[in-house]
């Protein structure tokens, strides 16, 4: 999940490798392993648990993956304000030309939403 911001088309590759492995495994199991496994519901719910952090993690690495200027840009609030910015608050991760892009505002917004 955390590569889709960056590289959505491997949203596909990564459903066909699954469909691949279900029918994989599928396949051994039923017919050449017939040992029972270890599996019980505590796994599941351990699973089921673990879900909203992986959107807390999923949403600074797709913060980073969408506001680098130089894989995507669109316009920049700063272009409509004008404000100077002392180089000594530019970082590389917090300039103002990765934070004040539209489409970045918009992820801010609605990452604030889900969280």
């Amino acid at each position: 999940m955390i590569y889709s911001s960056g590289m959505p088309i491997l949203y596909l590759l990564c459903f066909i490798t699954l469909v691949i492995t279900y029918w994989t495994d599928k396949v051994l199991v039923s017919r050449y392993f017939r040992k029972e496994n270890g599996f019980t519901s505590d796994l599941s719910r351990n699973v089921v648990n673990m879900l909203p952090w992986a959107i807390v993690v999923h949403i600074p690495i797709g913060y980073l993956m969408l506001s680098n200027p130089d894989l995507l840009s669109s316009n920049n609030i700063s272009d409509r304000i004008d404000g100077y910015v002392p180089p000594e608050i530019e970082s590389q991760y917090f300039a103002p030309t990765r934070t004040s892009q539209d489409h970045v505002i918009l992820y801010i917004v609605g990452s604030v939403f889900v969280i």
